[in-house]
């Protein structure tokens, strides 16, 4: 499991959570500021760190950071 800190373009923080599927070797983000469980699955954590790096460069998000490893 790995906490981000994810800033979105209005200011707001959420504290995010990528977390293994239970049964499956895939991950899912879990939004525990807002109690949301994205339905996107991504095959490893790389993949995962890439869709959010994809969101900063579409000006999606404002910022992210990584908690722990």
């Amino acid at each position: 499991m790995i906490k981000y800190k994810v800033t979105k373009n209005d200011g707001s923080i959420h504290d995010v959570l990528l977390i293994p599927i239970k049964g499956t070797s895939k991950y899912h983000f879990v939004n525990i500021t807002k109690g949301h469980i994205c339905t996107c699955e991504f095959d490893n954590i790389e993949d995962a760190e890439k869709d959010i790096q994809k969101r900063l460069e579409d000006k999606l998000l404002k910022s992210f950071t990584v908690f722990n490893e």
